[in-house]
């Protein structure tokens, strides 16, 4: 079976008649009124969705603008947020779709969907009409002409506006036309809003909006706050509202963590419509934006920067002794504790480790250092010097800023404290006390090594001894001269010739009590005879040999112990600079190179005057011993060779080296805070070498100590034998 040519099977074509004609072209006017009804539904839609969006957009950043108020990088958002919704609503909902041709087969096909009854002839006519003139589709000529007739019939009867619902489009522009009228009413009765809302949603500005609820935050200058690092710091925030008054109050606070937020308690009552409210953060040692919530109000762009104290970077004294005394003035070691002679004069120079805009040195009373009311100020420090000219916003500047506040105390003649604050170009004052004591060293009795003079010249001097026996009131007194040149005025007792009695001479026992006095009497050869002058008695207690070395060695524990919290002290300030050092990301930030450099010189100095006094006070110590015949060439090398003297050695050395390298932080080449550091860690370990000979000596002592209890428990067993010896033969020769 063959298949026909399409020569063979198709029909003749035929020319449309006239009434097909007019049915085709009432069919497709009505396709183009189609057409047209939809482009025009297009741009109604396209519009009232833009306006409604418009609309949404504008009441949602006005509540959200009005609520939280958000910074202006926020708002510029919002602003592209709009933009960008706008500009996809465009391209997409009308420029997509406009661009989209609507031929007639789809359009037939819509018309027939709502209108079942056209049985499809409206969509074949179309087909159909179209591709009469193709030859490859032969069509009927006659049931085209019947079909395009029909369809012409049937559109004559369908009404445009039922193929398109025209009910949701009314409602979307209602819609959209009710939002956009609300916006444009609002902008036009409240020109407050309308102001407020362009320049903080179009102009970016700062405006704040209208508050029942207004919150005034103190010590905020322009909205930023200078603390020291790691002090509390109290926010206050007072609240004032026309109607009812905020009961909480937020303040949120962001650091390296994050966001915070605590809830601030009231201080005291309301009053004239207001209140109070405060919180304290604690050691607060970073950078901190903060936030307050209260009622309707917020209060934005408030920041805390924590910025170094002041701190002492060394400190000179210098006293000048009372004119009976005479003496040019010299300088005093920088401790805790100051000792002066009664009536000096001190002048002390405080250098601090920033520049400073203020600065007072007072003196307060020792036994009651904290009433104000007490304080006398004794130095001010007060400079014009505006921050930003030399420094920067931690307070640190030139060399040319001011840092040194000096102060003279007159007349000591009492002990005192002196307390010294400081406040940097910042306005940020020192946390920590900046305190020493003076100690008023009362006039004392003339030594026994001295210069006797007199005008008349010196007949004869001595020493006279008075021996108290253990419970009796009489005393026995013997007389020692001192060689005094013939016609001489003057007898000089140096360490180098003193006037030595031998103990022996005194025939003092264990329990004895010794007042020693010196006597001088001159040549005078008036009527009124010889002068005569006498010292002050000097007690001495008689003590056994084993007693004076406990109580010598007590006190060699006591100056260990004050060796090992001094060290202890030094030890913890290294630390404590060394963890602020650079190291791996994340960490805190590093102290300044010129702040560590002044901790670690006040430390230095402090631990330098404190060393010179515990070696000064075991060379003591091997005096006393040598006065009463027990220094031993043992006792002295452990006193003197292995402590007293590397203690001087290393406050001679290492520590002034410290020292030095710490003032020259100051100068154009500094000293790098790692050699810094290294130099601390010689001077620990110097000092610790020492600390462990005292222990080792210490272990000895106690061993020596435990011997010499042997040594009494044996000799007190020998005794108590011996005597029962000498009884057992008392009773056998009474019994003969």
């Amino acid at each position: 079976m063959t298949t026909p040519s399409h020569s063979e099977s198709a029909t003749p074509l035929r020319a449309p008649s006239g009434q097909q004609v007019v049915d085709l072209l009432t069919i497709r006017r009505f396709l183009d009124r189609v057409r047209q009804r939809a482009r025009r539904w297009i741009w109604v839609e396209t519009a009232a969705q833009f306006g409604l969006v418009t609309a949404l957009w504008f009441w949602a950043t006005l509540l959200l603008d009005w609520l939280i108020e958000p910074p202006p990088g926020i708002r510029l958002l919002a602003a592209l947020v709009l933009v960008v919704w706008l500009l996809g609503l465009v391209s997409f909902r009308l420029v997509s779709r406009l661009r989209t041709r609507l031929r007639d087969e789809p359009l037939a096909l819509l018309v027939e969907r709502t209108h079942p009854e056209m049985a499809d002839s409206l969509s074949t006519a179309v087909e159909l009409n179209s591709r009469q003139a193709d030859p490859a589709f032969p069509v009927d000529g006659d049931l085209l002409a019947r079909t395009t007739s029909a369809a012409a019939a049937a559109v004559n009867r369908v009404s445009i506006s039922q193929l398109f619902k025209r009910r949701r489009l009314l409602r979307l522009a209602g819609l959209s036309g009710f939002a956009i009228g609300t916006v444009v009413a609002v902008l036009v009765l409240v020109p407050e809003l309308r102001e407020i809302w362009w320049r903080r949603l179009v102009q970016l500005d700062e405006a704040a909006w209208p508050r029942r609820v207004t919150l005034a935050v103190t010590d905020f200058p322009e909205g930023i706050r200078r603390v020291a690092r790691g002090s509390d710091v109290e926010i206050l925030v007072t609240a004032t509202a026309e109607g009812d008054l905020p009961t909480v109050v937020e303040l949120r606070s962001r650091g390296g963590d994050g966001w915070a937020t605590v809830r601030m308690g009231t201080r005291g009552g309301r009053q004239n419509k207001s209140q109070t409210f405060g919180h304290t953060l604690r050691d607060v040692s970073e950078d901190l934006d903060l936030e307050i919530r209260g009622g309707d109000a917020r209060l934005r762009g408030l920041t805390i920067i924590a910025v170094e104290p002041p701190t002492l970077a060394s400190l000179e004294l210098t006293v000048t002794p009372p004119s009976y005394i005479g003496g040019a003035a010299r300088p005093l070691p920088a401790t805790r504790l100051v000792e002066v002679p009664a009536a000096a004069t001190v002048t002390l120079t405080a250098t601090a480790s920033k520049p400073l805009s203020q600065a007072v040195i007072r003196k307060l009373p020792a036994a009651d250092a904290e009433p104000e009311s007490a304080a006398k100020v004794i130095a001010t420090l007060n400079t014009s010097q505006p921050a930003d000219r030399t420094t920067d916003q931690e307070g640190r500047g030139g060399s040319d800023t001011v840092r040194q506040v000096t102060g003279t105390v007159t007349e000591v003649l009492t002990d005192c404290t002196l307390d010294i604050s400081f406040t940097d170009t910042t306005g940020i004052s020192n946390q920590q006390p900046i305190r020493f004591q003076l100690l008023a060293r009362p006039d004392e009795p003339p030594p026994v090594v001295g210069t006797m003079e007199d005008d008349h010249g010196l007949n004869t001097a001595a020493i006279q001894i008075r021996r108290l026996p253990r419970g009796e009131t009489e005393a026995a007194v013997t007389s020692h001269p001192i060689a005094v040149a013939e016609s001489s005025p003057v007898a000089t007792l140096t360490p180098a010739k003193p006037a030595s009695i031998a103990v022996a001479t005194v025939a003092a026992t264990v329990g004895d009590r010794l007042e020693l006095t010196v006597t001088a009497e001159d040549r005078c050869g008036l009527a009124s005879g010889p002068q005569v002058s006498r010292t002050d008695p000097w007690s001495l207690q008689v003590v056994p040999p084993e007693k004076l070395l406990a109580m010598l060695e007590a006190r060699e524990i006591i100056l260990r112990r004050r060796f090992e919290s001094l060290l202890a002290d030094f030890q913890q300030t290294r630390d404590r600079l060394a963890a602020n050092r650079p190291g791996e990301p994340g960490e805190s930030a590093p102290s300044p190179p010129a702040l560590m450099a002044s901790r670690l010189a006040e430390a230095a100095n402090r631990a330098s005057g404190e060393t010179t006094e515990i070696a000064q006070a075991f060379r003591e110590i091997a005096h006393e011993l040598a006065n009463n015949s027990l220094l031993t060439a043992e006792l002295e090398g452990r006193l003197v060779r292995q402590i007293a003297a590397p203690l001087e050695g290393i406050v001679s050395g290492a520590i002034r080296q410290l020292t030095a390298a710490c003032r020259s932080a100051r100068t154009a080449a500094p000293t790098p805070p790692a050699e810094l550091l290294t130099l601390t860690d010689t001077c620990l370990d110097q000092l610790r070498a020492v600390l462990d000979r005292m222990i080792e000596l210490e272990t000895f002592n106690e061993v020596v100590d435990s011997l010499r209890k042997l040594i009494e428990q044996q000799e007190a067993i020998q005794q108590e034998t011996e005597r029962q010896r000498k009884q057992r033969a008392r009773d056998v020769l009474q019994g003969l």
